[in-house]
This record gives C-alpha cells, structure tokens and sequence, in this order.
C-alpha cells in the first residue's frame, strides 16, 4: 500500500448476499494481500455462514451493534456491541445474528479474502441460497466445510 485509503461511511463495495448487506471496507489488492475489511449487517434468523475452516487466512470480527453467537471449534460464544474474537487459522468457526434486529459486524481476514464476497454476492444474486453450491464456492475459496459441522 502507497497511499492511505480512506473508507467514509457508507462507502466501500456493496455485496448483498442474500438477506445481509455487506460493504468491503479494504480488499486484498488495496493493503498488497496483507488483509481485507468488511462491515455486515445479519438480519435475526437470515443469511449465514456455513461452518467452516480457513487454513490460509486469520479471521477476527468485531461487533459494531447488535449481539452474534460465534461458533468456535466445539463451543459458542455470544459476541456484543463491542466485542472482538480472534479466529486462528485451522479452527472451525462460523457465526449467526443471536438478536432480534439486525446486527453489524466487521470482519477482517489476513491475508485477505474480499473476493470470495464479491463471488458470493454474485452466487446470491443467481437465485434462491442454495447450501451445496454455497459450500463449493467456500471450498473453491479454500475454506474446508465440514460434512457435519
């Protein structure tokens, strides 16, 4: 990176995958690979991940508004406004808007992974969520999905 990056709000790329509205906040390309940032907003019982592995990429979240339950290996943990977890490579690990409003949540992966969102986004907006098809963009991204997470 050579030149600061400035992001105001509001700005940053829209992803709209499914019912959660993402804005990617950094990409890959603007910090040379080092990490990506992007701000969620998970509707109560919506859109989310599927469980799964990074073996490339440290995934950490920060909790702007609203509570998520984390899944972390075999546990669950209940992040809110203002928490921030640290998900090391090779731990399984998803997460699920735990209220019943909307919640905001910022994730950061390093390196970074901001393309998978834009191809996600672009799988959501090709029809109805599909979990095998979302599992084999996940694996395509070198995310492992546990046949029985």
């Amino acid at each position: 990176m050579s030149e600061p990056l400035l992001v105001q709000p509001g700005d940053g790329r829209a992803a709209r995958v499914f019912d959660a509205v993402l804005s990617i906040k950094a990409t890959a390309g603007e910090t040379v690979g080092a990490y990506s940032l992007v701000e969620g907003t998970f509707q109560p019982n919506g859109f989310a991940p599927l469980p799964h592995v990074h073996r490339a990429e440290e995934e950490a979240f920060y909790v702007v508004d609203g509570a998520f339950d984390f899944r972390v290996a075999d546990a669950t943990v209940r992040g809110t406004t203002g928490s921030f977890l640290v998900v090391p490579r090779g731990t399984l690990h998803g997460f699920a808007n735990a209220g019943s409003s909307p919640a905001t949540l910022i994730f950061i992966h390093s390196p970074g992974l901001d393309g998978f969102f834009v191809e996600l986004a672009e799988l959501a907006a090709s029809g109805p969520r599909d979990p095998a098809k979302i599992r084999s963009l996940m694996e395509a991204w070198g995310m492992e999905v546990p046949a029985n997470p």
